[in-house]
């Protein structure tokens, strides 16, 4: 999620947005006293990731143990060695943009649409794959006194959770062949 506020944080610089008309990006539902634009945010689903064919959030086999990518020599010791383990999920999340007015909101949701295919790279870079699932109905909502519209935008997510193990080479290995008769 940090990912995707540095990517609403650069559009509004690159569009020049006064920092008090700025989006605010949260986890729970907008202030009460919201005089802006919102956007949020919700993991609905993750699981570890399926390993077959096919469309994202399809059936097949899931990764459910972390396994091996890559193995190297370890460039800062010497006779060890670099073992590269990953393991795949697969999260669906949602993004709620909210506005006081049907079309404020919607135009939002196409926004962070936008957003999110001009920065497919950048999230591809940290491991990242981003599919867009759909934008679903508008919802009305009251925060205190406050009515808002909200539309939902999902995407289908694939992280890749990469970690190294250090491992030692074999160094030497004694094996005593003596056989005695008795």
């Amino acid at each position: 999620f940090k990912l995707v506020k540095n990517t609403i944080d650069s559009r509004q610089d690159t569009e020049h947005v006064p920092s008090d008309k700025r989006i605010l990006f949260l986890e729970d539902d907008p202030p009460e006293d919201l005089d802006t634009e919102a956007i949020t945010y919700e993991i609905d689903i993750r699981v570890p990731g399926s390993m077959s064919q096919g469309p994202a959030g399809s059936g097949g086999h899931r990764e459910v143990r972390p396994s091996l990518r890559s193995i190297r020599q370890d460039p800062d010791l010497p006779g060890h060695k670099l073992l590269e383990m990953g393991r795949e999920y697969d999260q669906i999340v949602t993004f709620y943009c909210y506005a006081r007015t049907p079309n404020v909101a919607l135009n939002r949701a196409l926004w962070l649409e936008k957003l999110f295919d001009s920065f497919s790279w950048y999230f591809r870079f940290y491991n990242f794959r981003v599919i867009e699932n759909q934008i679903s109905k508008k919802e009305s909502i009251k925060i205190g006194n406050l009515k808002l519209i909200r539309y939902p935008v999902s995407y289908n997510v694939r992280t890749d959770d990469i970690y190294y193990i250090n491992q030692q080479e074999l160094r030497e290995l004694a094996i005593n062949t003596y056989i005695s008769r008795t």
